[in-house]
């Protein structure tokens, strides 16, 4: 009360006109507005008052305070709205120093009082705020397998209360304890910043129109940016693709403006420097060769002569180049180092066919000069080697750029490629390297999420993304054939001209272009490779570490739109830097420039460092508008990230649509081959404008209309639509695809769509993402016969409900129809009344044909098509982000939209239950509640059970070797799956994953790399205990086995395996009891034995 006498004195002393109150929760407004004596004030003041809860802030206690806000009318002003938050929740392990050690495995009785686990709330430590012993079991590094009891430290506690108290050494321990009972007696620091923040941010307003009262989020950056200097872009950096002899752009390596003498200076080092590279490496391949692990003689020689070429190769080479060829610095390669002296050993199904043909020709005199000159280079590097031959493949060449060929040998024409298998495997894709780059920020993305953003940040706070490129030289003649393979792969090499002509007949070393299992074998040598130039992530000094992950799911009370949802932080909270590569292609992402280069740097040092090719010529330095990475550009010079692509290929797909338009227009006949390459074009473009792709799917459908069980329009026929006479009469009519294409009048509709999309002469670029962190909605549905109701509701604040009645017109059309056409309706007026403007969209939908069709486009209703082409062309005007996804109908009466057409108002978000509770994207099959997952693994696993990964491990552990159990959530499964993707190429042969997760976002978004990596999978429904129906949606689980050494190498390729998955679906769709975990134990044990193999 003493305070309050405080607050009165203000009041009569000066007229201040604003006034903000903080009190405990056991004060009442009528209380507080008697103790201050408002009556004589209240036609001076308005009042306003605010309840914050110190969860809901980002705080990790269970605080409640109140807070009020006095604020002088007679100029007009009035109370601000109240401030909101959605900060990640935090708890007290968040406040541990877990450097802490002595803990009592049985405290005194006293502690019991106030234990807790330290993954709970804390204590509201303002109730009694001269106290200041309160007790935790918490983790230490001085016990690593069970958690400790202790007291908490004082600094804890004052990190508990969002305050940072001096060290130690500061302050003696009186005094700080002191300072931390006067914290205690106020509010929380995250509660007084998000109130005062905002409740200023309102009033500078009335100064100010660059605050707006509406942007009251504490993650809100709307800062003005100050514009950075324009440097250009160069032209030689904005395409990917360079000739072989391209010279190397000197002036990434120089400083502006340098003196001849500082550049001759430079050359000198680096010769010095080169110098000093090739003397260690030979040391170094002495040294290991007398600690080889290898004791035999023969293996000792083989050892020996590898070495020899290894240094005989670096030696010849200059400082830009390997001009006399490469070779694996093999004794640098780890637990690889034997296929990196060897090559492995190709995947046979049958011996390969003899073949001694010739070259095909070349179609003029200077394109067979430019192949002989690119055959003679690889003679000069001793890619090829003299050799008994069985077969030779023939070569010929494909443009690349604008004055240069790549020479490609076609193993199949041989009859090789016939004769091998290789598997399957996954690349980065343009989505990869989005999840790679954040908007600008003003403070490190940590302190973002934490809501610890700078009020007036200056120009040397802001995080400005950065991307630069590299490429691997000769990236499949790094990486040595198997000696044992290399008389099936030879080559015809002709020199001189007319009577001088020459011909040798010679054979692969390494692997060749064109060979059914070298882009596997080369993206494998490269993937194990960058793992090694990775090193030791939570080395502080190394520019590719990183300590945690930041998890950023939808529908998470902290999700912000405008950021990616896994992002891995380094020590410093920086984002890391990431390094996806298709193929030799790699493209390095930095939130500054300078920590793009430190890891460039790192990259391009450790690429030769292994022996592979680092070609400098190809390089591309740290710049906020890049060139292109696999044709599609990203671009960063702005305050939000946008994408596009290159203008030539914008140019070739708008000329080539016009052209087919005409074409269709005149009914002249469509070449097969030119409706191809548009359709194959504009489906890769789709990477980046993701709203095309429906309207592609009809092309497809025009493209396969000749094979049989086909409608009219393309489409596959059911069963019960097929006339087998004339199915068979014209399988026996037609053997090949026809030469030219039928113009049906879906793609006659959707070419008119394309055409008008890409008018504009230059390329449309997008934003990546949302921009803020509020731009953010959720809508779902129901429509029954008669009616429909949709809700909508925003982060925070109250949602909206639409109900009505269909007309008698409609109520005759499908379910599919009425459901569409539900959620299409509002979404459309939402749309194009500006609600939904920038701002990212979830729809859930218990229809299955229409969150296929608006996904992918996969529909035979005229209708729907209409609706998603509708929807899409609104969104693109509008910059809206729309997600419609897949959920039961279980959950969509959990939600409460399933009654929403029936008037039934007693569930879901109609009780004013918040849709982020009851959506679980982001939750893990085994966080469901009351699910029996873990004990079932175990049950037939055994002892080879494994804990489930976390986000972190999927970066690191989940790559070992080994068996793997990844449970992520619904909205990480894709992540998850890439990764464990990745680790099977590294180690096929040695790691076994277990995948289980809810299926939600399957058919949006994973499914199709689920079907890729999994050997075996079944859907388990939710009517066991080992699933319940609290569940809603299945549980999906596969395991992927190894593969083995000889055919059928895969597990998958076994028939019987997939009947086997077929009655396990039946056992849990039944929950009858057949006996699935000895099936699965047997299974499990002896994969191969199961099935006599």
């Amino acid at each position: 009360m003493s305070d309050i006498g405080k607050v009165q004195g203000v009041l009569s002393l000066c007229s201040a006109r604003v006034i903000m109150l903080a009190f405990p929760p056991t004060f009442t407004r009528s209380q507080l507005l008697g103790a201050l004596s408002f009556e004589h004030l209240k036609n001076k003041y308005s009042f306003k008052l605010s309840t914050i809860d110190h969860k809901r802030v980002g705080g990790a206690t269970s605080s409640t305070w109140r807070f009020g806000i006095l604020v002088r009318h007679d100029e007009g002003w009035t109370c601000p709205p109240l401030p909101r938050s959605n900060l990640p929740d935090s708890r007290i392990i968040n406040m541990i120093d877990d450097k802490i050690g002595g803990g009592l495995r049985c405290p005194p009785s006293r502690a019991w009082l106030t234990l807790r686990n330290s993954d709970e709330l804390g204590w509201d430590l303002g109730a009694s705020p001269d106290k200041t012993e309160y007790w935790v079991r918490c983790p230490s590094v001085f016990s690593p397998k069970a958690p400790i009891v202790r007291p908490m430290a004082l600094h804890e506690l004052s990190a508990l209360w969002d305050f940072l108290l001096p060290g130690s050494d500061e302050l003696p321990a009186v005094l700080r304890s002191k300072l931390l009972v006067s914290f205690l007696h106020g509010p929380p620091g995250k509660m007084l910043r998000n109130f005062s923040r905002g409740a200023l941010r309102y009033l500078w307003s009335f100064f100010d129109d660059h605050f707006k009262s509406d942007e009251l989020d504490t993650r809100f950056v709307d800062y003005k940016l100050i514009e950075v200097e324009d440097m250009g872009i160069k032209a030689i950096h904005l395409k990917a693709t360079k000739a072989d002899d391209a010279p190397v752009d000197f002036e990434m390596w120089a400083w502006p403006n340098e003196s001849e003498l500082e550049t001759v200076s430079r050359n000198l080092l680096r010769l010095a420097c080169f110098s000093f590279w090739k003397l260690n490496l030979l040391h170094e391949a002495m040294k290991w060769l007398k600690t080889s692990p290898d004791s035999l003689p023969s293996e000792r020689l083989i050892n020996q002569l590898a070495i020899i070429d290894c240094i005989t190769r670096s030696s010849n080479s200059t400082f830009w180049d390997w001009d006399d060829g490469s070779r694996l610095f093999f004794w640098r390669w780890e637990q690889w180092w034997k296929s990196a002296r060897d090559g492995e050993i190709l995947f046979h199904e049958s011996v390969p066919p003899r073949w001694m043909g010739r070259n095909l020709p070349a179609p003029s005199p200077h394109y067979e000069t430019l192949l002989r000159k690119k055959e003679g280079k690889l003679v000069h590097r001793r890619y090829l080697e003299f050799g008994f031959v069985d077969s030779i493949v023939p070569r010929f060449g494909v443009p690349k750029g604008d004055d240069d060929i790549r020479l490609v040998w076609d193993a199949t024409r041989c009859g090789a490629n016939e004769t091998l298998w290789a598997p399957s495997f996954w690349m980065p894709v343009f989505r990869t390297i989005q999840d790679l780059i954040i908007k600008r920020l003003p403070c490190s993305v940590t302190d973002y999420f934490l809501g610890n953003i700078p009020v007036s940040p200056s120009h040397s706070d802001w995080r400005i993304p950065h991307q630069s490129d590299m490429d691997v030289g000769e990236m499949f003649l790094n990486y040595l054939l198997h000696h044992s393979e290399r008389h099936f792969f030879g080559a015809r090499i002709v020199t001189g001209e007319g009577d001088g002509e020459v011909c040798r007949i010679m054979r692969f070393s390494r692997l060749l272009f064109g060979g059914r299992p070298c882009p596997y074998l080369a993206v494998q040598g490269h993937a194990r490779a960058i793992e090694l130039i990775t090193g030791n992530i939570a080395d502080p000094s190394n520019p590719l570490g990183w300590t945690r992950v930041i998890t950023n799911w939808p529908f998470d009370f902290g999700y912000d739109p405008s950021m990616p949802r896994v992002i891995r932080v380094r020590h410093d909270g920086e984002m890391a830097p990431g390094y996806p590569a298709f193929v030799d292609d790699g493209r390095i992402s930095g939130v500054s420039k300078e920590i793009c280069n430190s890891a460039t740097h790192r990259f391009c040092t450790k690429v030769n460092y292994l022996g592979e090719q680092n070609a400098s010529r190809k390089r591309r330095p740290a710049s906020t508008t890049p060139g292109a990475w696999t044709g599609k550009m990203l671009w960063t010079h702005e305050s939000h990230p946008i994408k596009g692509i290159l203008p030539e290929k914008w140019s070739k797909q708008r000329d080539d649509l016009l052209a087919l338009k005409g074409l269709v227009d005149d009914g002249s006949p469509v070449e097969r081959k030119f409706f191809m390459s548009v359709t194959c074009r504009g489906m890769s473009q789709t990477e980046v404008y993701w709203d095309l792709r429906p309207y592609y799917k009809s092309f497809y459908n025009a493209m396969e209309i000749w094979r049989p069980n086909r409608d009219s329009e393309g489409w596959k026929m059911d069963d019960a639509e097929t006339d087998y006479d004339d199915m068979f009469d014209l399988v026996e009519k037609i053997d090949t695809a026809p030469l030219t294409v039928e113009i049906t009048k879906e793609v006659q509709r959707d070419l008119e769509a394309l055409v008008l999309f890409y008018e504009p002469i230059e390329p449309v670029f997008l934003p990546v993402r949302p921009q803020q962190s509020t731009d953010l909605a959720y809508m779902g549905g129901d429509a029954s016969a008669a009616a429909y109701g949709t809700g909508v509701q925003p982060p925070t604040g109250t949602g909206t409900v639409w109900l009505g009645n269909w007309r008698p017109c409609e109520t005759n059309k499908g379910s599919n129809w009425r459901e569409a056409a539900n959620l299409a309706r509002i979404l459309l007026m939402m749309i194009r009344g500006g609600k939904f403007d920038g701002k990212e969209i979830w729809m859930a939908t218990d229809n299955l044909v229409w969150a296929l069709i608006a996904n992918k486009g996969m529909s035979r209703r005229k209708g729907l098509c209409d609706l998603v082409r509708e929807i899409k062309l609104e969104c693109r005007k509008h910059q809206v982000f729309w997600h419609p996804f897949h959920v039961s109908g279980k959950r969509m009466i959990k939600l409460g939209f399933d009654g929403l057409s029936r008037g039934d108002f007693d569930s879901g978000i109609m009780l004013g239950v918040d849709i982020r509770t009851l959506v679980p994207l982001g939750t893990s099959a085994v966080d469901f509640e009351h699910n029996q997952i873990l004990d079932w693994l175990k049950s037939w696993m055994g002892k080879d059970f494994r804990p489930p990964l976390s986000v972190k491990d999927w970066y690191c552990k989940g790559h070992e070797a080994g068996i793997h159990v990844w449970a992520p959530p619904p909205a990480g499964a894709l992540i998850a799956l890439e990764e464990l993707a990745q680790s099977k190429l590294k180690r096929p042969f040695e790691v076994t994953h277990i995948f289980v997760c809810p299926r939600l976002l399957y058919y949006e978004e994973w499914s199709r790399r689920f079907s890729k990596e999994m050997d075996f999978w079944f859907f388990i429904e939710p009517v066991s205990p080992l699933w319940p129906n609290s569940c809603c949606e299945p549980l999906i689980f596969g395991i992927s086995f190894p593969l083995r050494k000889h055919r059928p190498w895969k597990l998958r390729r076994v028939h019987p395996l997939v009947e086997l998955a077929k009655r396990l679906q039946e056992v849990f769709k039944t929950r009858s009891d057949l006996g699935e975990r000895d099936i699965l134990r047997k299974l499990w044990y002896n994969p191969w034995g199961f099935f006599g193999l």
